[in-house]
């Protein structure tokens, strides 16, 4: 169903810090409007959502974007979220019971003294405030005849040691929206636990950077049909199409002939300013004619260029085996941008920048009338109508305005 008074979600991004008062106890996005629950933050982490909804392209919108802060916080979610999964569902009790549910101490003390003597971790059933630690699967108390092993054989300690080496550690490739307060104690925390708990301190700023600046800013880009190229053609072609139509407007009412014949600028004037309006809000009526497709995205073109050339590359080597002179080519795809755990995060950094500097060097024309994909998701589809049909009334109401100013002018008999 068209909902005519929708409006987009606000452009967010920004570089200040985020104000953690603006996130709910809940959870749910907080202040941001324009998000239907079916392109919710969660829909789209799930993978409930459709093309270009998809968190494959929620992860390269942020990297293409030049949001790499953000797209760090996201990988680094999803891990956490893969982690929490893993510990829950490949550990026995007894070696969870190796790596208790964290729980922040509730005043500092001084190590070394009486009153530290007793552990920060703790086996308590009690919840902690925080609504991102899992529920407590560390249910297994130490009885009397179990011995505590060190710290070093905890479950997962080298998974750990890794993300922790690339995202939290002071010399860490790769970076999150975190103070260095949250930083040092999410460290604290897993130096002495590998439980998914342990990661607490910093996943409430990183879930509200996400939710609150990265999500809204990549829905305002899927409600875009049409590259930045051909929105700007969009808009240069409605700007002229407006002022050929307000000159013609003002040449008739110069003229002699009657004043009925300046309603033949309506077409002009109502095409220029919906033009003008569709592109300023990312549409192309071009494209949502031609059964709601879109532009591919640079990072689509990335990809499909990349295929292109995985596929020669392939054919090649079949055909130097096939010659006895085959060879070991190493293939990073694009499918292989988030895959900062197998060592090809710098590789595709790289790449990145030399596709986005190749790309803004590609003829005009092609950027223009870039390949064209159908819209999957439903929902941007309903959307996208929505925001067409609002154009269409609001510039059909001020041609109406406009044309009937200009009909009620006398006639000025000039030629």
């Amino acid at each position: 169903m068209i909902d005519i008074f929708y409006r987009r979600p606000p452009s967010t991004y920004s570089d200040t810090s985020y104000d953690s008062t603006s996130f709910s106890e809940n959870g749910k996005n907080a202040g941001v409007d324009g998000i239907p629950a079916k392109l919710s933050f969660e829909n789209v982490v799930n993978g409930l959502t459709a093309p270009p909804c998809t968190l494959g392209d929620f992860s390269r919108y942020l990297r293409f974007s030049n949001m790499n802060e953000h797209a760090d916080s996201l990988q680094f979610y999803l891990w956490v979220k893969r982690y929490t999964k893993k510990f829950q569902n490949e550990l026995r009790p007894q070696e969870q019971a190796l790596s208790p549910r964290w729980m922040p101490p509730v005043s500092k003390k001084v190590l070394g003294t009486p009153e530290s003597s007793e552990s920060q971790l703790s086996l308590s059933k009690t919840p902690s405030n925080s609504s991102y630690e899992v529920d407590d699967v560390s249910k297994v108390e130490f009885g009397e005849d179990v011995v505590l092993k060190p710290f070093t054989i905890q479950p997962f300690r080298s998974d750990i040691d890794q993300v922790t080496s690339l995202y939290l550690a002071p010399d860490a490739p790769l970076s999150l929206p975190l103070s260095t307060v949250e930083k040092a104690d999410t460290l604290d925390a897993l130096r002495r636990t590998t439980h998914p708990s342990a990661f607490s301190p910093a996943m409430r700023s990183i879930e509200i950077s996400l939710r609150l600046t990265a999500h809204p800013s990549f829905i305002r880009h899927c409600l875009t049909n049409a590259t930045g190229t051909r929105l700007s053609f969009l808009s240069v072609s409605g700007a002229i199409l407006a002022i050929f139509a307000i000159f013609g407007l003002i040449a008739l009412t110069l003229s002699s002939v009657s004043r009925w014949y300046r309603l033949l600028t309506f077409i002009l004037l109502f095409g220029g300013l919906i033009m003008i309006a569709n592109a300023k809000r990312g549409l192309c009526m071009v494209l949502v004619a031609l059964g709601m497709a879109r532009n591919l995205s640079p990072w689509e073109v990335y990809a499909v260029d990349d295929e292109n050339l995985t596929g020669m590359r392939k054919a090649r080597a079949v055909s130097d085996e096939e010659s006895g002179k085959a060879e070991v080519m190493a293939e990073v795809t694009v499918l292989e941008l988030d895959d900062e755990m197998g060592g090809k995060y710098r590789d595709e950094q790289i790449r990145i920048r030399w596709f986005v500097k190749d790309y803004n060097n590609r003829p005009v024309l092609s950027r223009v009338f870039e390949r064209r994909v159908p819209i999957e998701d439903n929902e941007i589809r309903r959307l996208q109508l929505s925001i067409l049909m609002q154009n269409a009334i609001i510039t059909f109401v001020l041609t109406i305005i406009a044309e009937t100013i200009f009909v009620v002018l006398p006639r000025g008999g000039f030629f």
